[in-house]
């Protein structure tokens, strides 16, 4: 300990003393600040080498410094501070995640507000505390990201945003699915039930059970329409509306509508079909060739 350090907590006792305020307690060390954490009745500020005060003793809780930034706690919220003690990133979030390439989630407990039209959009979200949601049922947690200046991206507004792959995530609002890049625009709108895996660029996509197809830049290649859509063989994929058998292409067009009971794969330009006690073959075009009786 310099002797530099022990007047600056000399100085900081007798100022204690003489103004009746609570034990200060002044680190013996400096962190990873450059100062020294300061501790007046459980709550946290730092000072300089001349004991003047450069974070004011406030916080609940100062964490560990990293790249000059460091989370702060006020009774229920979270926030960033500089060594300056500006509070960059506001202390109005419940919890602030790891950043992970420049973005963090974060989220808030709040009771969302509708559009009068219906619309899902929360307009202004309010933020409460936790102790508060036993008591008000209705709130619900609110999810947005930020970047590490502490701009909000996405302010809190779904009930989940999942991981970045590919430069999207997907979101959740009113048990609705969508996806966002990561400049935060909505690019697919949280309308659809589910979402798929993207695959050779398509995700298949869900509407009250009916199947459809969306491309990567979330254009509809195929409303949801159909009860169902197998993958693609020899550039052909099953659809089947009710309980009746077809074919797509890998465009999305309807080359074969659903007229069979039951379809086979197609493996080298034709599928087996059967119809009222028939089969056959189909070809890519939708022409039926060698129709049989079964045996």
């Amino acid at each position: 300990m310099t002797i530099k350090l022990l007047s600056v907590i000399f100085l900081f006792f007798l100022a204690t003393v003489a103004t009746g305020q609570s034990e200060r307690k002044v680190s013996s060390k400096k962190d990873d600040s450059g100062m020294s954490k300061v501790d007046i009745g459980g709550k946290y500020g730092y000072i300089d080498d001349t004991g003047t005060e450069v974070i004011p003793c406030k916080y609940d809780y100062i964490g560990r410094w990293s790249h000059g930034k460091a989370k702060v706690k006020i009774g229920d919220f979270i926030g960033f501070i500089d060594k300056k003690g500006n509070e960059f990133i506001p202390i109005k979030y419940i919890n602030i995640g790891r950043f992970n390439r420049g973005i963090a989630k974060v989220f808030i407990f709040s009771i969302p507000q509708e559009e009068e039209s219906g619309s899902s959009e929360i307009l202004r979200p309010s933020y409460y505390p936790k102790e508060e949601v036993n008591k008000k049922p209705e709130l619900v947690k609110l999810y947005g990201l930020i970047d590490e200046d502490g701009e909000e991206i996405v302010p809190p507004k779904y009930h989940q945003i999942g991981q970045f792959k590919e430069g999207r995530a997907k979101v959740v609002l009113n048990n609705k699915v969508g996806f966002i890049n990561k400049k935060g625009d909505e690019f697919v709108p949280c309308k659809y039930d589910q979402i798929g895996s993207f695959f050779d660029g398509w995700a298949k996509v869900t509407i009250n059970s009916l199947v459809g197809f969306i491309d990567e830049e979330g254009n509809e290649i195929i409303s949801p329409r159909y009860d169902h859509i197998g993958r693609f063989n020899d550039g052909r994929a099953k659809i089947r509306y009710n309980d009746l058998w077809g074919f797509i292409d890998e465009k999305g067009n309807e080359v074969v509508p659903p007229k069979y009971e039951n379809v086979r794969n197609f493996s080298k330009g034709k599928a087996k079909f059967f119809l009222n006690g028939l089969k056959g073959f189909v070809d890519k075009k939708g022409n039926e060739v060698l129709i049989t009786k079964p045996n």
